[in-house]
């Protein structure tokens, strides 16, 4: 319970409208103070391992802060004004966007059911290598993600604005992005068994090129 609080201010802070904006430079600026915020508290508040609650709590509380403060801030900064919707255009809106929403559904179930369902068909080794290749992954992935963020709106404007030109940067920026993405494979074949030894506490040698599999 005392960690839910990430959750509320992850909820409350402005993501989706600062990407709308293309104002990218808010967003690392107010997560940037979160872990600034968390980190001189956890040093200032733990002094011994009695205070471990102290972490998710610590977490929480900065990211509720500045969730609180990032949604003050884009009502002042851009002049906003809330309203209720009411239902015709809750689900006019719903229905407009029930595929996105569907992909992302159906991408949470695809990320998380892996895992799952090897554990049923195979034994605990098999996914305990898999879930740990799968997480450095991801995690490694996860250097992309402010990458992806921020050319979205971009990409998006250009196409409500002339659709051409939106599709010949889409197709220069997929020409670049593949290239990135062979250097990434590149990268994980050859230094799999560095990265393994790094991320995770595998010990035997033998076991250590799972990740390039």
């Amino acid at each position: 319970m005392i960690a839910f609080g990430f959750v509320i201010g992850d909820r409350l802070f402005p993501m989706w409208f600062f990407q709308g904006m293309e104002r990218m430079k808010y967003i690392t600026i107010f997560y940037a103070l979160a872990r600034i915020i968390f980190t001189v508290l956890i040093f200032l508040l733990i002094k011994s391992e009695e205070d471990y609650w102290f972490h998710p709590f610590l977490n929480s509380l900065s990211f509720l802060v500045v969730g609180v403060y990032g949604f003050l801030f884009a009502y002042k900064k851009f002049e906003l004004k809330y309203k209720i919707p009411n239902f015709s255009e809750i689900k006019y809106w719903f229905k407009k966007s029930f595929f996105m929403n569907m992909q992302n559904f159906l991408a949470v179930i695809k990320g998380n059911s892996n895992v799952f369902f090897l554990g049923i068909f195979t034994n605990n080794i098999v996914v305990g290598y898999y879930a740990s290749a799968e997480k450095i992954i991801k995690a490694l992935i996860q250097f992309a993600v402010p990458l992806f963020s921020s050319f979205y709106p971009y990409i998006s404007r250009l196409f409500s604005e002339n659709k051409d030109i939106a599709i010949n940067k889409v197709k220069k920026l997929f020409k670049y992005f593949f290239i990135g993405l062979v250097v990434f494979f590149i990268f994980i074949f050859a230094f799999s068994s560095k990265i393994v030894l790094i991320s995770s506490f595998v010990i035997s040698s033998s076991n250590l090129n799972f990740l390039s599999i």
